[in-house]
């Protein structure tokens, strides 16, 4: 039984009226404590007086119902659960106001049911909306009598409304709430939940695995039936290609296609593509040509794949997970964009891509808004069918007799399981685009109609079954999908990888969290933690992790084997239902070393890091109980090693002994991973020693660090009384403590001193000064507090890489320490500091202190060397450059790529801000065209290059002014050097800026240097030939590469609360006439110029108002607007934008005529169509000649008279201003950054020589 908390807990969850995100970014004290946000609300927040978002005012409710707090009520859950109080009465005020009365009366598992009225229309039906944890479920229509509301005066003839589930039940917990379209507000007792209840639930604990482990899952062969078609065959078996795992068997079976193309094609395609090509003697139809595939391939499931679909990612391995995670299956078949009852978001219609969405995009949001739930259906759909061959088996193969040309088969052969007890599922987590009756379009509506007819004659229950498509977990499930593709942008629709840690203290997870962040941008990040009993998983928001499930564990991981039957269950639940793409085990400690199996039964790639050295002894760190360094073989001393992370007796002794078992089940689990990372080559050797398997397979990936700047905290050894030595971390026996004490023992505290920051062990509690506990933030203030002369690295074992000589380093510190390891490694390579040599006596150190303090010349040698460390390696080894390195390897893994990838820096302007020109010329141009190439793009400055990024690049984009113009000889002259050249890009004339241009001051020390990169670059890219034109004469190699807006930024959906909230901000939520004008400061005169008419027009029309988005000068009675700051990114500009012009009514363009702007691009006419905004531009170049006349705008000449003539008739006349929306809104989304893909990955391949062929998958748009 949950107790108040845990049940308000729950119910706030599901409730539409708590935001995760929100409350994570406006309290982010929440994150760093750890809590799952609507915990903390539950428990805290309230008490604190905040929000659960920016639907529910929590002080509000509070005021107006004061009574909670003193009995301990929630305000929210209470404004759920009753709506009584203040709430009701809005609620009820709102339904008044529309004169609408209701109740809902019944909300459970079986249904629901109530009354609704409309007062001002007795008699008539009322339309209801019926959402299921705030998703669109189902529309409703009051029809019912009620008598009982016809005694008390009200008009009950057709009050009542109910629906009953006649399918899967509402599940336990689910809310329900019943709204009245059109306006939004609730039914009084509206919402409810539901407290009993089943069905519609993922289930955590995974059958597949037991099914995989066992060998009854078999090996899978897709099967495509060709009958002419050759568009859609090209590109269908282009997908499967593509997408489609090396293990699964792919048979082409050509039906006498008379399309004479489609041998040499499908030869062709065969051949490059490994794929088994049978061609039919004779036409045999559909039906007879699926059963020749189930016979030719009769010990493999078969999954049916009609040729007119386009696959997606992990389709095969989401299908046959389906199908062995229950009992007696017999199909699963795949949601579609366009395959009848199967499509989702949309029943039984054609679901178009989003605009803001590509193909891929789309399928990675419809798949991980699945549940992975179990979804039985009467029939399945041979579009995308998986067939189990024990199904196969028993029931035979499709009815050639009664379906020879098919349309029916596979429904008779679903209702033949379905009979005898076998079950037809449908998969949420695969999705696969269909084109629909590419090879029978004649035949069609004959075939339907007798297919149909057979099945009525076969299943007369056919009919009253199929009802199961349209029941409550089908709705729920398709509302979902419809959600998250209205919500989620185009940067969000990525593959999710889980890592694996075991801690959730130490360098590991934190390094980890480093990297999630880092390439958050790319991937959804997911987090798996295990403490042995209990299973965690976390996602990345916004930054910060977020626990999302939590699963006991009914007996521990057992320490001897590593392992759990119960753990490698519920993992491969978690994997499936998380739509996991790839899974990187950044620690295996507390975890079952069978989680690499796991994934290998999912079909998923796995990455293993080495932090530190628990995969060759329990101990970890490889010190015998002498605190000696062994490397991986048994010291000859007698005695007992440290199991670092298990209890000393939860498994035989390990040294001579259980270690060697140790190893054997690591050498199999190491086994079943695909790559394997590293930190330093010291600990590859010393891993490769012990698994030489292992030899020249692992990646050594230096953590990346990211440092607000350089300190210089070093005091010095001259003149100082007492020499300070820092000692950070946490420091036990491995890292030296017992060296330290007996260091101090030998000279006490005469002339050195222990500053320990951190956790030390007991031994060291008398000795020296202890600062306590740090973190990242505070290390640098207090080690600039301390002042040490130098810090020291004591540990007896050889660490992996070591971050506090990285932190150390940072704040200016010279560090000694013993040469084992990353440590002996990096202070050699860097010359940042002092060695000693393993098994030193404490005399020995000592006396190496004692050297130190007395060498001031080579004290001073090693500060420089620190500070040369500083400005170099810790400059361009930042997360940015460690995670490009993961980032690579990650693709090799998801793609099977066997090409080098090549990397490309793209430097931009990226302070304070990244501007617009940067988003619009560089970040989404380039990162499209790359998208699906052997190539990484990162963007950089020009200080990571001096430092030594440059290094790491095989090619350069540089954008405009976005290196000092100071620096740029010395960033020319390193490329020079360096033999790399570059890309120069630039759309305006800034290096001929007239005098009276208002950036002329800002741009006149740049012209110069713009002028010497463009004369120096490889190739120069702009934006108009006229642009072009005149670079030509610094640089003839110019390329034009027109000015175009990112679908993925202007046109995703933004949900009406949020438009609502920023047009109150800014109080345009009023409706009325505006004309919007929205420019930099820089346009200031092109405004000034068309005051004059404004002016007029506005004395005509005092009920027009004026919205002025910048431009310089505030205009007389104008609506000023400011960019909030929270919107100054370009994404975030133009969705407020976007959002702000929704309330204007037409929109203003006015340019002088200028050399300089005769230069400049049509951008904000692509701008302004896409806003939906009809505008009056000047008739001058860039306009002129691209914008058409009274179809994408109005042209006006640059005079008074012209202006106000223009500005009369688009107000005037609404059919020209939809008229000119539409026309407008098709030419800016028709110049999609796509049109330039080819030309930019020409640019690359002939600066650069790269071959750059597109081996990602088809997913062309029109499907």
């Amino acid at each position: 039984m949950m107790n108040n908390i845990e049940a308000d807990i729950r119910l706030i969850a599901r409730s539409r009226f708590f935001d995760h995100k929100w409350y994570l970014s406006r309290y982010p004290d929440v994150a760093s404590a750890g809590i799952d946000p609507v915990e903390h609300y539950v428990r805290f927040g309230v008490v604190m007086g905040r929000d659960p978002s920016p639907r529910f005012d929590t002080a509000r409710y509070i005021q107006d119902n004061p009574d909670l707090l003193v009995l301990g009520v929630n305000p929210l859950a209470h404004y759920i659960r009753f709506h009584r109080g203040e709430a009701d009465q809005r609620v009820e005020g709102v339904l008044r106001k529309a004169s609408v009365r209701g109740y809902l009366d019944r909300a459970d598992s079986r249904g629901l049911s109530g009354w609704a009225v409309n007062e001002a229309a007795p008699g008539k039906p009322v339309q209801l909306a019926v959402y299921v944890d705030d998703e669109h479920f189902v529309d409703l229509v009051t029809s019912r009598e009620r008598p009982d509301l016809t005694k008390l005066d009200v008009d009950g003839s057709v009050a009542g409304f109910e629906y009953a589930c006649t399918g899967a039940p509402f599940p336990h917990g689910a809310v329900i709430d019943v709204r009245v379209k059109g306006i939004g507000a609730s039914l009084s007792r509206s919402p409810r939940v539901v407290a009993e209840g089943g069905g519609g639930e993922a289930v955590a604990s995974s059958r597949y695995f037991d099914a995989w482990m066992e060998g009854r899952v078999r090996e899978v062969a897709v099967v495509i039936p060709v009958f002419n078609a050759y568009d859609a065959v090209r590109d269908c078996l282009r997908s499967v290609a593509q997408v489609t795992s090396n293990d699964v068997a792919v048979m082409v079976i050509n039906d006498c296609s008379t399309d004479e193309r489609m041998a040499p094609m499908l030869k062709e395609a065969a051949t490059r593509y490994g794929f088994t090509l049978i061609d039919n003697a004779a036409n045999l139809g559909y039906t007879r040509t699926v059963n020749k595939g189930l016979a030719l391939n009769p010990d493999r499931d078969v999954i049916l794949l009609n040729s007119d679909t386009i696959v997606t990612r992990r389709w095969v391995e989401a299908l046959r997970f389906s199908a062995y995670d229950s009992p007696r299956v017999a199909t699963v078949t795949a949601l579609s964009n366009n395959a009848g009852a199967f499509s989702a978001p949309a029943f039984a219609e054609y679901n178009p891509i989003p605009a803001h969405l590509s193909p891929q995009q789309m399928a990675l949001v419809v798949t991980a808004a699945g549940m992975g739930e179990r979804i039985d259906v009467p029939t399945g759909n041979g579009f995308c069918m998986y067939m189990r061959r024990d199904a196969i088996n028993t029931l035979g193969a499709f009815d050639e007799e009664k379906y020879p040309r098919g349309y029916g088969e596979e429904n008779d052969f679903c209702m033949r399981a379905y009979r005898a007890g076998w079950h037809n599922l449908v998969c949420d987590k695969a999705y696969v685009f269909h084109k629909r009756s590419q090879s029978f379009q004649g035949e069609k509506d004959e075939l339907v109609k007798s297919g149909g007819r057979q099945l009525d004659q076969d299943y007369p229950e056919y009919r009253m079954l199929i009802r199961r498509f349209r029941d409550v977990q089908f709705n729920r499930v398709r509302s979902r999908i419809r959600r998250a593709l209205e919500s989620t942008p185009a940067s969000q629709a990525l593959p999710a990888i889980m890592f694996v840690v075991s801690t959730q203290t130490g360098g590991t997870p934190q390094t980890n969290l480093d990297l999630m962040r880092a390439i958050s941008d790319r991937y959804r990040c997911k987090l798996l933690r295990c403490d042995a009993s209990t299973l965690y998983v976390s996602d990345l928001i916004d930054g910060q992790l977020v626990e999302i499930e939590r699963h006991p564990l009914a007996r521990p991981i057992d320490p001897m084997t590593h392992a759990s039957a119960e753990y490698d269950r519920l993992v491969a639940g978690i994997l499936y239902r998380h739509s996991v793409a790839l899974l990187h085990i950044r620690h295996i400690a507390w975890h079952s070393v069978n989680l690499p199996v796991v994934a290998k039964a999912l079909g998923l790639a796995v990455a293993y890091s080495f932090h530190d050295f628990y995969s060759i002894c329990p101990s970890l760190n490889l010190l015998d109980e002498n605190l000696v360094f062994c490397g991986g073989k048994c010291t000859a001393t007698q005695g007992e090693c440290t199991k670092s992370l298990w209890p000393q007796d939860s498994m035989p002794p390990i040294k001579h002994g259980y270690v060697n078992r140790w190893q054997e089940i690591f050498a199999d689990f190491l086994s079943s991973c695909d790559a394997y990372v590293t930190t330093a080559p010291s600990a590859a050797s010393t891993i490769v020693a012990t698994f030489p398997e292992l030899e020249g397979k692992i990646n050594v990936i230096p953590h990346g660090r990211d440092f607000p700047g350089a300190m210089q905290c070093a005091s010095g050894v001259e003149g100082q009384e007492k020499i300070r030595i820092l000692v950070p971390g946490n420091i036990g026996a491995s890292k030296g403590s017992e060296l330290i004490r007996q260091i101090m023992q030998l000279y006490g505290s005469e002339r050195f001193e222990f500053h320990f920051l951190g956790v030390t062990g007991g031994i060291l509690r008398d000795v020296g000064i202890h600062h306590g506990h740090y973190d990242r933030a505070s290390f640098g203030d207090k080690v600039r507090q301390i002042r040490p002369a130098f810090g020291v690295v004591l540990s007896v074992w050889a660490e992996t890489y070591c971050h506090t000589l990285t932190e150390m380093w940072a704040c200016g510190v010279p560090v000694l320490g013993i040469d084992l390891g990353a440590v002996g490694d990096r202070i050699r390579a860097s010359g940042a500091g002092w060695l000693v040599p393993p098994g030193s006596s404490p005399q020995e150190v000592l006396a190496s202190f004692v050297q130190i303090a007395e060498d001031s010349p080579g004290y001073r040698e090693r500060l420089e060397r620190v500070r040369d460390w500083q400005v170099g390696e810790a400059r361009w080894n930042d997360t940015r450059t460690m995670s490009e390195r993961y980032v690579i390897l990650y693709r090799s893994l998801l793609d099977q790529r066997t090409a080098p990838v090549k990397r490309l820096g793209l430097l931009y302007r990226q302070k304070p801000y990244v501007p617009a020109t940067a988003y619009i010329r560089v970040i989404a141009p380039w990162h499209e065209a790359l998208e699906e190439l052997p190539v990484q793009s990162r963007p950089v400055d020009a200080d990571w290059l001096l430092a030594g990024g440059v290094d790491t690049l095989h090619g350069l984009v540089i954008q405009r002014n976005a290196i000092a113009h100071a620096k740029v000889p010395a960033v020319l002259e390193m490329l020079r050097v360096k033999g790399l050249p570059y890309i120069y890009e630039i759309d305006d004339l800034l290096w001929e800026l007239p005098p009276d241009h208002r950036d002329y001051e800002a741009y006149k020390a740049d012209s110069i240097a713009i002028s010497t990169l463009i004369a120096q670059a490889a190739v120069v890219t702009t934006s108009t030939p006229a642009l072009a034109e005149r670079i030509a004469t610094i640089n003839p190699a110019v390329v034009v590469i027109p000015n175009a807006l990112s679908p993925s930024i202007w046109q995703e959906p933004i949900p009406q609360e949020e438009q609502t909230l920023v047009l109150a901000r800014h109080g345009l939520d009023q409706p009325g006439p505006r004309i919007l004008y929205m420019g930099t400061a820089s346009h200031e005169p092109d405004l000034e110029m068309v005051w004059p008419a404004l002016e007029e027009f506005l004395r005509e029309r005092p009920d027009v108002e004026l919205v002025q988005i910048g431009g310089g000068r505030r205009l007389p009675d104008a609506h000023f607007i400011a960019v909030p700051v929270e919107h100054s990114s370009y994404p975030q500009f133009v969705r407020w934008f976007r959002t702000i012009s929704s309330a204007a009514t037409m929109a203003i363009a006015p340019l002088q005529a200028s050399h300089f702007n005769s230069m400049k691009s049509d951008i904000k006419s692509l701008d302004y169509g896409l806003a939906g905004l009809p505008t009056v531009f000047s008739d001058v170049v860039p306009y002129r000649g691209r914008v058409a006349h009274g179809v994408h705008g109005l042209l006006v000449e640059n005079n008074t008279s012209s202006w106000l003539s223009g500005i009369r008739r688009m107000m005037g006349d609404p059919e020209l201003r939809a008229m000119i929306r539409d026309g407008a809104a098709a030419r800016a989304g028709a110049a999609s950054v796509a049109n330039s893909l080819s030309v930019i990955r020409s640019v690359l391949s002939d600066v650069y020589g790269w071959s750059l062929t597109d081996s990602g998958p088809v997913l062309p748009e029109e499907i």
